[in-house]
């Protein structure tokens, strides 16, 4: 056994020593198309997949893009910016292609009239609790308008009336 590993040794540092130019030259040029292709579409997708699935790390970046996204709409919602503008622009900024592929779809499936949080369920990218709570906020500003909004709006009607 020792001895298989002292011949490859041997055969590695011999190929390496006589043939390092081309090593070299081949290595400089993997990186480089690698690193092309990762500033193309299909190249990004696939890097930002890569990064979430690696161990530890891979579940701090999910958790940054997760919470990058949830403060992002949040902050635009907060401000006036109606629900469909806020994802699509939410998605943009959280600088993950898997994230914002998905969100995309999420803000198109909601500009179709599906609930943000079914929509959100669906992608799988975002924590239970995050979509529960996205549930009770829309719960909160529609219980909002119907117990608030509403009766205010129809006590102004027989003013009108008059």
């Amino acid at each position: 056994m020792g001895s298989v590993n002292k011949v490859i040794l041997v055969g590695t540092s011999t190929f390496l020593a006589s043939h390092w130019l081309v090593v070299l030259v081949g290595t400089v040029t993997v990186t480089g198309v690698f690193l092309a292709w990762v500033r193309t579409a299909p190249g990004r997708l696939w890097m930002d997949g890569f990064k979430m699935k690696i161990p530890l790390v891979g579940s701090v970046i999910h958790d940054y893009a997760q919470t990058r996204f949830t403060r992002t709409l949040g902050t635009l919602v907060a401000g006036g910016i109606p629900l469909v503008n806020a994802l699509e622009l939410s998605a943009r900024a959280v600088a993950n292609l898997v994230f914002e592929r998905a969100l995309l779809l999420v803000a198109e499936r909601v500009r179709e009239g599906q609930s943000l949080w079914e929509s959100l369920e669906k992608t799988n990218l975002l924590s239970d609790i995050t979509v529960e709570m996205a549930y009770e906020y829309l719960r909160k500003i529609r219980q909002f308008v119907v117990d608030e909004h509403i009766p205010y709006d129809c006590s102004s009607i027989p003013q009108l009336a008059v």
